[in-house]
């Protein structure tokens, strides 16, 4: 706004003048930048709310950097059997068969282990007239766990499943119950119970739960422990 649109005319006015403001600069000056040389960005981010850091080498140093640079791409472009200018559409193709190959890799372990189904199913105990089953599947992803849980647990029709499996160190245990059993023995309730056992953290819903972490070495214990928790 002006000044007259806020104050009247008859209003007295005092202007102040601050001389100019001297700070230290702890930065680096030169005198063209031509004495910087070769300059070369290693990281630009955030650091607080509207203030930017840009991390960057100079000099000789920079140039040890595009040397470094220059010998990983070569190494790379060697593995790849590309040239150069070809690593990143190799690294492309290479990394889209990985996951090709994995995505093969995870439908195999599923179909194989929906045919186990029926043979564990087989095993199941029966507990006080409930029918429970307690078995290893282990190098399973958490998918193929539950679809291997739902179908042992359509084949019992009225029953417990629980299931633990280690892959890469890490333990799971997953529990199913069929309806007709979901409020008696709640499938949350029970994995908690469990991974007091394996030294975890579990919980889910009545029909379908979930527990991972603790101690790899203490799932046959938590499983032998299923069948005394009916």
């Amino acid at each position: 706004a002006f000044f007259g649109d806020k104050y009247t005319q008859l209003a007295k006015v005092r202007v102040l003048q601050i001389g100019p403001s001297v700070e230290l600069c702890g930065g680096t000056h030169v005198s063209r930048s031509g004495d910087i040389g070769l300059f070369k960005f290693v990281s630009e981010g955030a650091i607080a709310a509207g203030v930017r850091r840009i991390v960057a080498l100079t000099g000789p140093e920079a140039l040890n950097m595009v040397h470094e640079e220059e010998q990983q791409l070569s190494r790379a472009a060697a593995a790849l059997r590309a040239s150069p200018k070809d690593v990143a559409v190799r690294a492309e193709q290479a990394a889209s068969r990985i996951r090709d190959l994995e995505r093969e890799l995870e439908a195999l372990q599923r179909k194989q282990a929906a045919a186990r189904s029926s043979e564990l199913a087989q095993g199941a105990r029966d507990v006080h007239g409930v029918k429970v089953l307690a078995a290893r599947h282990d190098n399973g992803d958490p998918e193929a766990m539950r679809e291997l849980a739902d179908k042992i647990r359509d084949q019992l029709k009225s029953g417990i499943v629980v299931l633990g499996g280690e892959k890469d160190g890490k333990a799971t245990l997953l529990v199913a119950v069929t309806p007709d059993l979901s409020k008696k023995y709640p499938a949350g309730n029970l994995v908690k119970e469990l991974s007091k056992t394996l030294g975890g953290r579990g919980g889910g819903k009545p029909e379908l739960a979930q527990a991972g972490g603790g101690d790899p070495a203490r799932l046959d214990a938590a499983l032998a422990r299923a069948y005394e928790l009916v």
